[in-house]
């Protein structure tokens, strides 16, 4: 199962591992700022489940 988000700037993925216990974390962007921006949002949905690094 995966979850993500997208806008017209970049992407942001996060999936299960296929060989570890984890979640695995994937973004683009247009920019490095944009990347950056998905990263946030992304790991800020997490934090709101109680899933950190």
């Amino acid at each position: 199962m995966a979850c993500g988000s997208g806008t017209p700037d970049g992407w942001g993925l996060v999936r299960a591992s296929n060989t570890q216990p984890i979640l695995v974390l994937r973004f683009e962007g247009t920019s490095a700022a944009a990347r950056d921006a998905h990263h946030a949002e992304m790991t800020a949905w997490l934090a709101t489940r109680g899933i950190g690094a």
